[in-house]
């Protein structure tokens, strides 16, 4: 027969299990809500540095693409003088020498000249080939390709020379990083009740 503590020894234990229960939640509690403030701010200083990293690169990709619109509307003049003169399109072989001609401002790009719908690397390539015929001069420029497409006379990187067309990453980027600072300054993490003094 197995003796049993008295009611008020095991009721002690009780207690003093309780109490003990309660003051290691009081000393996990604020240390975790410190982690998770400090997880919080790091989350949003990191946040805020790659935000501010892409408004930066969005001019200077800007200014690059100036240079290279230039190049190309360049290359585009002188297809079409070439056209005027021989009343046909520059062979690859001319295209090449035509393009080592002309001044580069930013880097030397090799140039393709398709005739004939279907062609180019990527899902940029220019629709709507009319019937009557056209040309699509275009380069790759190592991630994309960018076209220019004499029916239309559209050119892919005209639709870059804006500064937002780069920098729209950057701005959303730095609302999530007010938006973690603000979860870290909540009244749960810093451990204050609504309404309480301190």
């Amino acid at each position: 027969m197995q003796r049993t503590a008295p009611r008020s020894v095991r009721s002690a234990r009780s207690h003093a299990r309780s109490q003990a229960r309660s003051l290691i939640l009081d000393l996990v509690r604020p240390m975790g809500r410190r982690i998770a403030r400090g997880i919080l701010l790091a989350a949003s200083l990191l946040t805020l540095a790659l935000a501010l990293l892409v408004l930066g690169a969005g001019s200077k990709q800007v200014a690059k693409n100036r240079l290279v619109l230039t190049d190309m509307q360049d290359r585009v003049s002188a297809i079409e003088a070439f056209q005027s003169r021989q009343a046909r399109l520059p062979s690859v072989g001319e295209l090449a020498g035509i393009s080592h001609a002309l001044p580069v401002r930013y880097f030397h790009y090799d140039y393709h000249l398709d005739t004939t719908a279907g062609g180019g690397v990527d899902s940029g390539y220019p629709q709507g080939w009319p019937a009557s015929g056209g040309w699509v001069l275009w380069f790759w420029r190592g991630e994309w390709a960018e076209y220019y497409s004499s029916w239309d006379r559209h050119n892919t990187l005209a639709d870059q020379l804006t500064w937002w067309s780069f920098s729209w990453p950057g701005v959303i980027g730095i609302a999530m990083a007010a938006g973690l600072f603000l979860l870290s300054r909540l009244p749960l993490l810093r451990g204050k009740q609504r309404g309480s003094a301190s």
